[in-house]
């Protein structure tokens, strides 16, 4: 109970086209090289004591990344602070502080090997990107009174500091969540909630600070209220700093042995979007696992995500019923185009260190071009409207040697500002225009060999990954490594 827990990683990857494939390098906290290179991390944590009333646990994680090993590649040497932080735990009360991993979920036969999911079974908190500093308070769950442990609710409520290089400098990221969990039955749950995000502060090319940091600007984004006037015009007409986040539905049930999970994340970036005014836009999951990993195949995961409509192609109302156009007026709810995860003055928009903090199937800008870099500034996505299919499969081989396979088909159509092909529906009633999409299919076999030679912890790490599309080039890769654990 409470023991310290010491890990270390030694990796090399290496691709026939000098870049990773996706999968080689998404959903890995930011970490894994963009092309053909080596990763090496030492990580060392202490776990909460549930004995004591009062609990602590800490951990420190560094990296050193060396990529861009190959003829007319871009070479970089990094060391990284991936985790640093401390918590505090008392009854249902979680304070972290510092850097710290976001938790994840629908893992497979190893939580070595990360989710099946593509958004690690959050939509607002993949884990495709390096880690913030800041605070989080959390609520576990606690049983409404009168409700003989029927209704329970948990959220949370934090805030950090942005430190890469994006186009508005040293913005601040507040989050906050609050779910509701009903106990319909000994064997089947629902919950359902809120995960908000708001982006606020920090300095934008050429202008003095956008929103000041100070309490009143605080409150009012914690509030969602519109700027004063000393802030922006476009935030004076909305909401303080750019704001967005995803609303759950999940339902969880429970057999002898096994577990299904069927969940519903929603993304938003308005008000239409908190309306389920974007309906059927969302990432669907239906996860079935066995509670014994031991099994060839113990959990098997499908994923469907569709942001194709994001409250329809026309920003309503532009024109009254004679056609001529309507001034902006604050006091209208303006839905249509929500281009989730981007914004006009948060141009970086929910991205950290160039990748998207949201699924990673949300392709930053200068994707599909081949252009986009960590070491340039972000500026958004070029890819928020998508259909995916994703299959996630786990289980472990002869019963004793986990392993990870993903394979996702998607459907790629840029954003109602800018079609990747063909015809663009911006400002065209919903289903009249046949939109043309760009194909892409990424594959991924990943897997651990546990007590190599025999020596207790140490563990061969390997991957084969590849891509195969019309976005992202055809790519094939291998990985390879030695984790050793004390």
């Amino acid at each position: 109970m409470g023991d310290w827990i010491t890990s270390f990683l030694l990796m090399g990857a290496l691709s026939t086209g000098g870049t990773l494939p996706f999968w080689a390098s998404a959903n890995q906290f930011g970490l894994a090289p963009e092309s053909n290179g080596v990763l090496a991390t030492a990580s060392i944590q202490k776990n909460f004591n549930t004995e004591q009333a009062l609990q602590y646990r800490c951990g420190a994680s560094l990296a050193f990344r060396a990529d861009g090993m190959g003829q007319g590649l871009q070479r970089c040497n990094e060391v990284m602070v991936d985790e640093f932080y401390g918590s505090l735990r008392w009854k249902v009360l979680v304070l972290d502080v510092g850097f710290k991993h976001r938790e994840l979920d629908f893992y497979g036969a190893s939580t070595h090997l990360g989710s099946l999911s593509t958004t690690g079974g959050h939509l607002l908190s993949g884990v495709n990107a390096r880690s913030m500093p800041g605070y989080n308070l959390v609520c576990q769950p606690v049983a409404i009174p009168f409700t003989k442990e029927r209704l329970w609710f948990y959220g949370s409520f934090g805030d950090y500091k942005m430190l890469d290089n994006r186009y508005v400098e040293g913005a601040l990221c507040h989050r906050m969540s609050l779910y509701l969990k009903v106990c319909i039955t000994s064997w089947m749950d629902f919950s359902f909630g809120l995960d908000h995000y708001a982006l606020w502060g920090g300095l934008a090319p050429g202008q003095a600070m956008n929103n000041s940091v100070n309490f009143s600007n605080y409150f009012r984004v914690i509030t969602g209220r519109a700027a004063s006037a000393s802030g922006s015009q476009n935030d004076q007409m909305n909401v303080l700093g750019d704001h967005g986040g995803a609303e759950l539905l999940r339902f969880d049930f429970k057999g002898n042995g096994w577990k299904i999970v069927f969940q519903h994340d929603i993304p938003y970036s308005d008000k239409s979007g908190m309306k389920f005014q974007n309906f059927p836009d969302g990432v669907n999951t239906l996860s079935f696992s066995f509670n014994d990993k031991k099994k060839w195949v113990s959990d098997v995961l499908y994923e469907f995500a569709y942001t194709m409509y994001q409250s329809g192609p026309i920003h309503d109302p532009e024109v009254d019923e004679h056609g001529n156009p309507i001034p902006w007026n604050p006091s209208l709810c303006f839905i249509g185009r929500d281009d989730y995860f981007n914004n006009m003055e948060y141009k970086s928009g929910w991205t950290y260190y160039g990748r998207p903090m949201t699924m990673p199937l949300m392709f930053p800008v200068g994707t599909k071009a081949g252009t986009w870099s960590r070491h340039q500034t972000c500026v958004g996505f070029e890819n928020t409207r998508l259909i995916a299919h994703h299959i996630g499969l786990s289980g472990m081989l002869f019963l004793k040697a986990p392993y990870k396979l993903m394979l996702t088909f998607s459907q790629n159509y840029g954003s109602y500002g800018k079609q990747y092909a063909g015809e663009n529906p911006s400002g065209k009633p919903w289903g009249t225009v046949k939109e043309t999409p760009l194909l892409q299919f990424s594959a991924a076999f990943v897997g651990e060999w546990p007590n190599l030679a025999g020596v207790k912890g140490l563990n061969l790490q390997y991957g084969i990954y590849g891509d195969i599309g019309e976005v992202l080039k055809n790519n094939f890769a291998l990985t390879l490594g030695l984790r050793y654990r004390l």
